[in-house]
């Protein structure tokens, strides 16, 4: 088991040390781990969620979805939410309820939507009632039928851009370029 010590431990110098951090790139020919790694849609949703954890980028993301404004500072957001049909990427929720907890719930999708995911966030709005202000379906694209399927179901349509373009960039470099405007 060792023996306890009063001595002040020792500093360990480190002068060259850097720290690793994988890159992430969406190319599979330019993957290769574990220095570049596949952008998946697990790393879009953590990237997403600290980029929503900006009180003005949520507040930004509120007016950009219609849901509305100026109270961004009340809610927090959380990662997957489980549901009896699947899980929400990320749940938006009051910090600190006061009776029912109002909702907003964000579906990403890595490439382009489909119509199915449109149905899928409809139905997470649908298990959520009247505490949902909003159901906002993120994606690269969305086709002009998504669109249409969207504004039927009263879904939200946002188009996301990273660094992600030709070369590969660190989680950080994906934050601060992150961009959600509203699908045209």
């Amino acid at each position: 088991m060792g023996n306890l010590t009063s001595r002040i431990p020792e500093s360990l110098d480190l002068p060259y040390a850097v720290t690793f951090q994988p890159r992430l790139t969406a190319s599979r020919e330019q993957s290769s781990p574990p220095r570049v790694l596949l952008f998946r849609e697990l790393f879009l949703q953590a990237a997403v969620r600290k980029y929503l954890s900006v009180s003005d980028n949520l507040e930004s993301f509120f007016v950009e979805a219609a849901i509305g404004q100026g109270e961004a500072d009340a809610f927090e957001v959380l990662s997957e939410k489980a549901f009896p049909e699947g899980h929400v990427d990320l749940l938006i929720k009051d910090a600190t309820p006061k009776g029912g907890a109002r909702k907003v719930i964000a579906e990403l999708k890595l490439g382009s939507a489909t119509t199915a995911d449109v149905q899928q966030t409809r139905n997470y709005a649908r298990l959520l009632g009247n505490e949902c202000l909003g159901a906002v379906l993120i994606a690269r694209s969305h086709s002009r039928r998504v669109q249409e399927r969207a504004r039927e179901a009263g879904i939200s349509l946002l188009r996301y851009e990273t660094c992600l373009s030709d070369e590969p960039c660190t989680f950080g470099e994906i934050v601060s370029s992150l961009r959600l405007e509203r699908s045209q």
